[in-house]
């Protein structure tokens, strides 16, 4: 933590960002986003820097052609005409994302070299390859050892928040990115704009076991450090799930937000829930069952009760949406449920932040603001290291999936853990392919790798 930035040899030239280059004409976003990379120039890496500066300079290459392509619709009359226009707007569609990419990175600076996202997790488990004839070849790296042998992907550090809402350094990685698009948007909206679901929406994926619910709760407290929730007007955090174990789950690591919250606001959280036998809206963080409001009367129900419960000056501050790729994958009612669930909750505050998580994207979420490989987690250390083995005699063809674009539980249990006979050989697969670790686990046995 705190190490000098490296500069470049002496002798060596940096360009300063020109205000009057680069510019989207007088649109207040690639606006913003240049006074903030001025106002951080100096403080940070040069290197950074330019790839910020030549970042830009490619959308401003891009808004050039579709200017261009704008110009040539003129020339085109009926369904060509229609077609192309839907071109230009799908082209503008990505440059406008692209351009809130970069301006939640230089939102995020200056920023601690250490934890710069984009570099990849510092720190590996292995010095070596412990089985030379492993099919494993991915380059060993060092990893010094903290106290009691931790490794430091493993460590809860300090993020602003206390040690009780302490997280891991991908965790903070992606609070960094949470914290760069709200400062992006806190700009904008101190000018006057009035902002697009668009811009008020991101995606978080991170891979299971990545601790994405943490990091949710992490993105709570930082709308509180930034004044964004103001519990002393009466604003709101909402989580919305759909299934009773993500459920209790969410109410339970909600509860590391406590400490925090008493700090910034004098007063205990209060946590509520919204479910079919408890519809409570009072608490200060209030998490919701899908279920509970996938009726239209059901919905207007819980959007009256919330109303009331923030008052005349109460917000929601942000809305968590844990699974959003169902938002992509869902069918009929049930995708209907999501996307009113969140229409229900803008009717209310328009300016809230929805902030989605998942470990399985399907493109089809908001655009992403932060994005943790399976890879990186293993090579660190946090989750354990997969492999794929082929194992003769294995059919999964047969599985049921359901109308979410999942595999049926029951189905999966049956096929994958009611067979000693498979299991046998997909263990006897695992030790012909090298994946035992000779060191011993702390319990002092060997253990498999996989």
């Amino acid at each position: 933590m705190g190490r000098t930035p490296r500069r470049k040899k002496k002798g060596s030239t940096r360009t300063k960002p020109d205000p009057q280059l680069q510019r989207l004409n007088e649109e207040l976003l690639q606006e913003r986003i240049h006074q903030k990379l001025e106002s951080v120039f100096a403080q940070i890496d040069d290197s950074v820097a330019q790839s910020y500066l030549e970042d830009l300079d490619k959308v401003e290459a891009r808004r050039q052609f579709w200017i261009k392509q704008q110009a040539q619709l003129e020339g085109y009359e009926g369904e060509e005409r229609e077609r192309y226009a839907q071109d230009i707007d799908i082209g503008l569609g990505l440059l406008r994302q692209r351009l809130f990419e970069v301006g939640t990175r230089i939102f995020q600076e200056p920023m601690d070299p250490e934890i710069r996202p984009g570099l990849g997790l510092r720190y590996r488990p292995r010095t070596e390859r412990e089985n030379p004839e492993s099919t494993d070849t991915g380059d060993p790296k060092p990893c010094p050892l903290v106290k009691d042998g931790v490794w430091p992907a493993l460590v809860n550090r300090d993020a602003g928040f206390g040690k009780t809402l302490g997280l891991r350094e991908h965790q903070i990685q992606a609070l960094q990115a949470i914290r760069g698009r709200l400062r992006l948007m806190l700009g904008l909206q101190e000018s006057g704009e009035t902002l697009s679901p668009e811009a008020l929406s991101g995606t978080v994926v991170m891979p299971v076991g990545g601790g994405k619910t943490r990091t949710m709760v992490a993105g709570f407290a930082a709308t509180l450090e930034l004044e964004i929730m103001r519990s002393d007007r009466g604003d709101k955090l909402v989580i919305l799930n759909h299934t009773d174990h993500i459920h209790h789950q969410n109410m339970d690591v909600s509860k590391l937000l406590g400490p925090y919250f008493q700090r910034k606001s004098g007063r205990p959280l209060k946590i509520s829930e919204y479910k079919a036998e408890s519809k409570d809206v009072s608490g200060d963080v209030i998490v919701v069952s899908i279920p509970s409001i996938q009726g239209e009367d059901q919905r207007e129900t819980f959007a009256k009760s919330l109303r009331q419960a923030l008052g005349a000056e109460g917000e929601i501050a942000m809305v968590a949406v844990d699974e959003v790729h169902h938002l992509g994958l869902s069918k009929g009612k049930t995708l209907e449920t999501w996307a009113q669930a969140i229409e229900a909750l803008r009717e209310i505050s328009p300016r809230l932040y929805q902030i989605g998580f998942t470990a399985t994207p399907t493109g089809k979420e908001p655009g992403r603001i932060f994005t943790m490989r399976e890879r990186e987690l293993m090579e660190a250390g946090v989750t354990p290291r997969t492999y794929l083995v082929k194992v003769e005699g294995i059919e999964l063809s047969q599985l049921k999936v359901t109308s979410a674009g999942e595999f049926e539980q029951r189905s999966l249990q049956s096929t994958l853990l009611k067979h000693p006979e498979r299991n046998r050989r997909i263990f006897e697969a695992l030790l012909r392919h090298g994946m035992r670790w000779k060191t011993p686990s702390p319990s002092g046995k060997i253990r498999l790798r996989a």
